[in-house]
């Protein structure tokens, strides 16, 4: 009885020094960690800005395959969230509290009251090379700021798997070219000729008018004796998402340029260009339009009209749209 008495004396003197330590113990616990990415400051910071991209290399992500991002809206700069989910005891909204040139500050807020937030500052270390330092600070509740030092501890290691991981995803992207997926070759594109019907045309009746206008052309290309020079194209000068309208064309290839009916003739110069290969429905290419775009973004490039889907499979021999391939050239200037 006496010693049970005394183990629980013990106890207790425990608990009041542990509670007396934890009153004046800061409740705020940090970490830092520093890497070299093998890609331009541009390309660094263009990937942490891009909260699209956050499943390539957040700590979470990484080490939680079962990690889901839902991003409505806005996905880049001052202003971006997802929502997200996880396997782990973990899920909340990730944001970017401020962004700036040289450094993109984030808050991971967790549904569960907890806040953690990040700041990484990008610079270059030379013109092919960026030095990035990431910062977290998070807080601990009273008795747990006791923990702070494994808290540092743990906070540390989530950032640096996350800067190898942001390494990785830039160096994919700026030496392999590859962006959601897609291998993006720059090219040098010949003149080029097509027959065309063009319109402004509301998205949901764009596959309607293309097919109905693509057997047009092959009708006036017989009637006036041209060859077709290639797969049959769509052209798209403009897209306009308030609108829900595309300024469109379907074009037939040739080898000159010729006179068909009421066809108009489309002479596109040589020039650079950006090329890819998609393969899936032609509705369902947006990631391939979107990986493009971030791609001119790294590489301080701008697209000249128009947009050239260039389409390899007929529908009629393979009526599996997963199977259609589609060859995707953007004409390209630097950004002066």
């Amino acid at each position: 009885m006496r010693s049970l008495k005394t183990i629980s004396w013990i106890t207790l003197a425990v608990v009041v020094l542990m509670a007396g330590v934890s009153a004046f113990m800061p409740k705020k616990y940090s970490a830092k960690a520093e890497a070299t990415m093998d890609c331009p400051a541009r390309v660094t910071r263009n990937i942490v800005n891009n909260l699209g991209l956050a499943k390539k290399w957040l700590w979470l992500p990484g080490i939680d395959t079962a990690y889901t991002a839902s991003c409505v809206g806005v996905l880049k700069g001052t202003g971006a969230s997802c929502d997200y989910n996880s396997s782990l005891p973990a899920s909340g909204v990730i944001r970017i509290l401020n962004s700036t040139p040289d450094s993109i500050s984030l808050a991971d807020e967790r549904n569960e009251g907890n806040t953690t937030f990040y700041k990484y500052r990008i610079t270059a270390a030379d013109p092919a090379h960026a030095r990035v330092t990431a910062e977290a600070t998070g807080h601990s509740g009273f008795l747990s700021n006791l923990f702070n030092f494994w808290h540092s501890r743990k906070l540390k290691n989530q950032l640096e798997e996350g800067l190898s991981s942001l390494a990785r995803t830039g160096r994919e992207r700026y030496t392999q070219g590859i962006y959601n997926g897609y291998k993006i070759t720059k090219t040098k594109l010949d003149q080029k000729y097509f027959i065309s019907y063009r319109s402004e045309v509301e998205f949901e009746h764009m596959a309607k008018y293309y097919s109905q206008n693509i057997s047009a052309l092959y009708q006036r290309a017989m009637e006036a004796k041209i060859t077709a020079a290639g797969m049959p194209c769509g052209l798209y000068y403009k897209w306009d998402d308030k609108a829900g309208k595309a300024d469109m064309a379907a074009a037939l290839p040739t080898l000159a340029a010729f006179s068909a009916g009421d066809a108009s003739s489309v002479t596109l110069r040589p020039g650079d260009a950006l090329i890819l290969t998609y393969m899936g429905d032609n509705a369902k290419s947006a990631s391939a339009h979107f990986a493009m775009d971030e791609y001119m973004e790294d590489h301080g490039l701008r697209q000249i009209p128009p947009v050239i889907e260039e389409y390899m499979t007929d529908p009629a021999k393979e009526p599996d749209p997963a199977r259609w391939v589609t060859n995707i050239m953007y004409y390209v200037e630097p950004i002066q």
